[in-house]
């Protein structure tokens, strides 16, 4: 047994050993002949996607095996070079200058009165489909790396005193810098048209353990006639630059052509003939004969309906995989200015191992990501032997800050953050106290836009609450929280205590319990605003709300479970009675239609006092729902399905009579009188 375990533990040993030794790290910088960087410029073994990608600053790192190997580094509007290297055991240093393409416009046929860049862009266009087509499904793997940074803050202005003045030019001073830095290495699996399959094998957020990063690869296909790239940021797509009908929306300038492994690439300026389009401006590089892209360097911006962000420069490197042309790397610098703060970030998604010819139809279900298990928990050490694209020294540097003050935070969890309640905040934004880690107490603002309205019952009235809210964990929180009412020209005092407990991890619960003496619109749903409402009478003359007064209680539960079907359930009891009209007041002096104080589409005098039973269901379904799997839950995202399936019922009891409504129980408080 002894010799046995003696010769196991060896050959462990000797297997370690040996692949120790056979790899090697090779290391450098990537620059333009004039020595500037080359920030997400491409480098790969020859013959595969396995290689890395420089980051901002142009250094990069890439784990190789000892011996001869051959690697292709690669840049847009860069020429290709091939570089032959030794690698020796241990780390490696290489660094690498890259040339601007050579112009080599003679190789082009170009004929009398013919722009040469549309009859590209045409051969272009008539091979798009297929090539959109030409892959039905793949798996690869994917790195995604997101920074954002906050590069410059308003020099002075009200933005300060909205912040509560004071420090906070020094505190957002101190803030530049990184806001937001992330990485994630995913197993992604694709099939046309639109499914994609996310497995999170690793994500980190700096300064923030339990997080995870941005882990959705951004799919920007110029083969669509309208490309995608986010809903927020354009609703509507863009226009490809090679789309079908691209010639009446693109101009098209043939910058240059120059060789690339034996192949002539032709180098094309794209410019949006208008603006206030969803166009892009920019370079595309075309293989000649394929007709298919090359490389991309392409710009979107607020001119051409960019939405939320200023800019956004995308950029594409193709590589061969097999007969097709697949992504390797592509990159997004965003650009962002508003109300004087400053926003750039880069999103860097890097693609390899692609496997284009293995059926995959088994990793498709109803979740459309997955988080392994230690997804989040991954080490330094390992991050740094894994990621492709070597951080930064200033995103090391924050890594490093964020982490460790986490860490400190963490430490002292059980003490309490101080927070600052001036006379000023507690004016226009309320009083908060924390009583422990957990539990804190609040009140609404003294003076607000929801602290005063007006109607023709009780004139003037006063809106006011205190609570308090305890999160006893992830899954489990309550709140308690008195409202109160007061009406001046009736002087009528109402109060109503609200509590609310919600529990469960994946399907969602909540029970609430309230009573208390208050005011309701005979809507119960409340359908009218009573900000608008308060503008109508004092500057109109118009009373749409109509309210009455109730002692209640009320019990009610609802339920969401994941696979998107929802029940609510409430149970109340009232005591009713109507309010008249005690102020007539308005700005307005002529053409005045003030009415009484109820529904007169339905009732021609006031109510009297009287008691009611009240009872509503409501159940509704969408079907279709996608799932993320965490690994302590499950979350719902999205339905393909753009309706719901929804029954409501209520019953109202007065006295000896019972109303019975479908499809509109709030409306059972109005004709239950």
């Amino acid at each position: 047994m002894k010799h046995l375990l003696f010769f196991i533990s060896s050959t462990i040993f000797s297997v370690w050993m040996a692949a120790s030794a056979s790899a090697a790290t090779l290391k450098g910088r990537i620059t333009d002949s004039q020595g500037e960087p080359l920030p997400f410029a491409s480098l790969y073994l020859k013959g595969t996607t396995k290689g890395t990608t420089s980051n901002i600053d142009g250094y990069y790192q890439l784990e190789l095996p000892v011996g001869d190997v051959v690697l292709i580094c690669q840049y847009v509007g860069y020429q290709k070079q091939e570089l032959k290297l030794k690698i020796a055991d241990g780390t490696n240093t290489k660094n690498i200058q890259l040339l601007p393409n050579e112009k080599i416009l003679d190789g082009v046929k170009i004929k009398s009165g013919e722009n040469p860049a549309i009859a590209i862009i045409k051969k272009a266009i008539k091979k798009r489909s297929f090539y959109n087509k030409q892959i039905d499904h793949y798996r690869a793997n994917a790195y995604i790396k997101g920074n954002f940074k906050l590069e410059q803050v308003p020099k002075d202005g009200m933005i300060y005193a909205l912040m509560g003045g004071g420090d906070a030019k020094d505190e957002m001073d101190k803030a530049k810098g990184i806001l937001i830095l992330s990485e994630t290495f995913s197993e992604i699996s694709y099939r046309r048209p639109d499914k994609m399959k996310v497995k999170v094998i690793s994500s980190r957020v700096s300064g923030n353990q339990d997080d995870y990063g941005f882990s959705d690869p951004m799919q920007i296909n110029l083969y669509e006639n309208n490309v995608q790239i986010s809903e927020q940021l354009s609703p509507r797509g863009f226009v490809s630059p090679i789309a079908d009908a691209a010639l009446l929306s693109y101009k098209y300038e043939l910058l240059s052509a120059y060789m690339d492994d034996g192949k002539l690439v032709n180098r094309i300026k794209v410019i949006p003939r208008r603006k206030f389009e969803p166009l892009f401006s920019g370079i595309i590089d075309i293989i000649e004969n394929e007709w298919r892209l090359h490389s991309v360097d392409l710009t979107a911006d607020k001119d051409h309906q960019l939405d939320v962000v200023d800019t956004m420069k995308i950029k594409q490197v193709f590589v061969p995989v097999g007969d097709a042309m697949m992504v390797k790397d592509q990159s997004f610098f965003i650009k962002l200015k508003i109300m004087g703060f400053g926003i750039v970030g880069n999103y860097v998604n890097v693609f390899s191992d692609y496997v284009i010819d293995q059926d995959n139809r088994k990793d498709f279900n109803r979740f459309v990501k997955e988080y392994e298990s230690e997804a989040n928990k991954r080490s330094v050490a390992y991050w740094d032997t894994i990621r492709p694209v070597p951080l930064s020294q200033e995103e090391k540097e924050d890594y490093v800050k964020k982490d460790s003050i986490a860490k400190v935070q963490e430490a002292k969890k059980d003490s309490l953050p101080p927070i600052k309640n001036s006379l000023k905040s507690i004016v226009f934004n309320g009083y908060t106290q924390r009583l422990n880690r957990k539990t804190r107490l609040y009140t609404s603002s003294l003076i607000g836009l929801r602290n005063f309205n007006w109607n023709t019952a009780e004139g003037l009235n006063y809106t006011y609450s205190v609570g308090i809210a305890k999160r006893v964990d992830e899954d489990h929180r309550w709140n308690a929280n008195l409202r109160m009412r007061y009406g001046v020209s009736n002087q009528q005092f109402n109060a109503r205590l609200n509590t609310q407990y919600h529990f469960g991890k994946t399907n969602k619960s909540t029970l609430r319990l309230s009573g208390g003496r208050y005011v309701f619109q005979y809507n119960n749903a409340g359908p009218v605003n009573p900000l608008i409402n308060s503008a109508y009478t004092l500057f109109y003359g118009r009373n749409y709300m109509k309210i009455y007064q109730a002692w209640f209680g009320e019990f009610s539960h609802s339920y969401r479970h994941i696979s998107g079907l929802s029940i609510q359930n409430a149970l109340s009891v009232q005591d009713r009675y109507g309010l008249a009209n005690t102020n007539l007041f308005s700005f307005r002096k002529n053409e005045v239609q003030f009415t009484p104080n109820y529904p007169v589409e339905i009732r021609n005098s006031y109510e009297e006092r009287h008691q009611a039973l009240l009872y509503r269901f409501g159940m509704e379904y969408q079907p279709g729902r996608k799932y993320i799997k965490y690994p302590d839950r499950i979350a719902a995202t999205h339905s393909h399905y753009p309706f719901l399936v929804r029954h409501l019922r209520g019953v109202c009891l007065l006295l000896s009579a019972m109303w019975i409504m479908e499809n509109g129980s709030s409306v059972c408080a109005t004709i239950c009188n």
